[in-house]
């Protein structure tokens, strides 16, 4: 497997701890969400039961949550776990807890948004160029944290178009980039992927926030 950003990676990888991040500014939207996500969304009115006294009760079923990650799109490989992201491989066990996975929002244009505690570096347009041998272009991010601890889900897409967002340096890139963060170290380096230029969103996931990141790829 070869890719133009080998080399770059790799020497990067000397310096990472596992599980860190660091600071910086983006342009992005940040939505309150409750810390934690209960397992149960909604609830569905069954037919009513006949008490001792004559009355009637309804007996409400959940509706059922998915557990596991869904099928990547794209084409792209399935995260499996933290250890998918290529600093992380061998150290790292583990993968985002389940209420992680909300809803995707794909913004309805490509403005620009305000800051929020996970940014990208750079933030608003990425630079791509061909990997060798794969159909995936991809642009080195830098990404940085500030005032946030936890566990972080990062996916994305195409805004007004079916393009898809993937990640790594791989000749197949994977659909998330599932982060941990830790105490002190540097920022998490990695590789964002598309097909082709155009408008772009991230949605960043942590389990006290979810922020829209919008960019253009060039």
């Amino acid at each position: 497997m070869m890719y133009r950003f080998a080399p770059a990676l790799g020497a990067i990888g000397l310096l990472m701890l596992a599980g860190c991040g660091g600071s910086s500014h983006s342009s992005s939207t940040r939505v309150p969400v409750p810390a934690t996500t209960p397992a149960i969304t909604a609830t569905t009115a069954k037919p009513k039961h006949p008490t001792a006294h004559g009355q009637t009760v309804a007996v409400a079923k959940p509706h059922s949550v998915s557990s596991g990650p869904p099928t990547a799109p794209g084409g792209l490989r399935a995260t499996t776990g933290f250890g998918m992201y290529e600093l992380c491989s061998g150290s790292c066990s583990g993968s985002i807890p389940a209420s992680l996975r909300r809803t995707v929002r794909t913004p309805a244009s490509c403005a620009p948004r305000s800051s929020g505690p996970v940014t990208p570096q750079p933030s608003t347009a990425l630079h791509v160029t061909s990997f060798i041998g794969s159909a995936w272009d991809g642009g080195r991010v830098t990404w940085n944290v500030s005032g946030y601890r936890g566990a972080i889900l990062i996916r994305g897409g195409q805004i007004g178009g079916s393009g898809a967002l993937g990640f790594g340096e791989g000749h197949t890139p994977y659909d998330e980039l599932q982060l941990q963060t830790g105490s002190g170290g540097p920022p998490w380096m990695s590789f964002t992927r598309v097909k082709s230029p155009g408008c772009y969103f991230y949605q960043v996931d942590g389990t006290s926030f979810s922020e829209t990141i919008v960019f253009k790829a060039m």
